[in-house]
């Protein structure tokens, strides 16, 4: 949604009392404890609501007009400007300041001051209380965080800011003690995924719960792990994200089971041949993937079959042809060789 603001709604915000709608939307975030998350969304002018009403909501469902927000983002902007000129170190009483950082955020995924002010609340608050209380205190900003991370507000899902937040967020359970759901977590990261394709902010918070909860997890849980990204990458197999960190879980021997890397690239195989992905993002996967593995003459001549067979049918003159030709030419190369990371390129 554009930034801009048209004649109309610069003289609404002119004169209306905006502290109305500055409530109204505070309080979504501050009443809200989950544990569903809420699924945000900034209506635009074809949307309007009711006289006196401030969004439309379903459920957890909501849908706020871009006029109220920005009458609500001017109101949380001067709450959070006063308490910085009062006193900018020290945590605010009350609960007006985190409100207001909520809407700024809600507002400017990239509002640096809103989400430090954030950390620095949240901080105060966690040393002063029992560690149960802790829990609850830091599963309500998760409540908050990941609402924002998985609804379809653009900007916020692919906001380096907020991902910062997250990650802080999971240090904060750490200190204190409490256990991170790695898989719950990275359920996060494959809607955010979903909602803005290619996501690098996403998918490196990926590799971070990867090294903070997946590695003590069971070989079971690290499994259902597994079989989670596994699944998200056969839906969105144009998105080389996914394959890279499924291959990075297997380098890093996450998996669950030694077996789990050469039956993907098999299930990856067939779906490359009935579905006809020629397509960069698989052909990374399966390049990199079958290079690494001590395959059999059996597994390479698959490999082989399959890329032929799709090379063949694709346009002389198309980008597909030349990425499968890229990719057997660096599989070749690399044949035998360990290879960590991953490219947006092959070659």
């Amino acid at each position: 949604m554009s930034r801009a603001l048209d004649a109309k709604v610069v003289a609404a915000l002119k004169q209306a009392d905006h502290r109305p709608a500055f409530h109204a939307i505070s309080l979504l975030f501050t009443a809200h404890n989950g544990p569903e998350l809420l699924e945000l969304e900034i209506l635009g002018r074809g949307q309007p609501v009711s006289q006196g009403q401030f969004y439309l909501r379903d459920g957890n469902a909501v849908g706020v007009p871009k006029l109220v927000l920005l009458q609500a983002f001017i109101v949380a902007r001067q709450i959070l400007q006063k308490h910085l000129l009062q006193c900018p170190r020290e945590p605010p009483e009350g609960d007006e300041v985190l409100a207001a950082t909520a809407v700024l955020l809600f507002m400017d995924a990239e509002h640096l001051t809103a989400a430090n002010t954030r950390k620095r609340i949240l901080f105060a608050r966690q040393r002063a209380i029992s560690r149960d209380d802790a829990g609850a205190l830091l599963d309500r900003e998760r409540v908050f965080v990941n609402s924002l991370l998985t609804s379809r507000l653009h900007r916020h899902t692919k906001s380096p800011t907020l991902w910062s937040h997250r990650r802080w967020l999971l240090q904060r359970y750490s200190a204190a003690g409490l256990a991170v759901d790695g898989r719950r977590d990275l359920r996060v990261v494959m809607t955010s995924g979903e909602r803005h394709p290619r996501n690098y902010y996403a998918w490196c918070h990926a590799r971070f719960v990867a090294e903070l909860a997946v590695e003590g997890m069971s070989t079971e849980e690290q499994r259902l792990v597994w079989d989670d990204i596994k699944k998200w990458c056969f839906a969105h197999h144009d998105d080389i994200s996914g394959w890279s960190f499924l291959y990075h879980l297997a380098c890093r021997r996450l998996a669950g089971a030694d077996d789990a890397l050469p039956a993907v690239v098999k299930e990856t195989l067939e779906y490359a041949q009935a579905l006809t992905w020629r397509n960069e993002s698989v052909w990374w996967f399966l390049r990199t993937a079958s290079a690494l593995l001590p395959g059999s003459a059996e597994d390479e001549a698959r490999l082989q079959e399959v890329h032929r067979l799709l090379l063949d049918s694709a346009d002389e003159a198309s980008e597909d042809k030349l990425y499968l030709g890229k990719a057997w030419q660096w599989y070749k190369s690399h044949r035998g060789m360990a290879v960590g990371g991953g490219s947006s390129k092959l070659g």
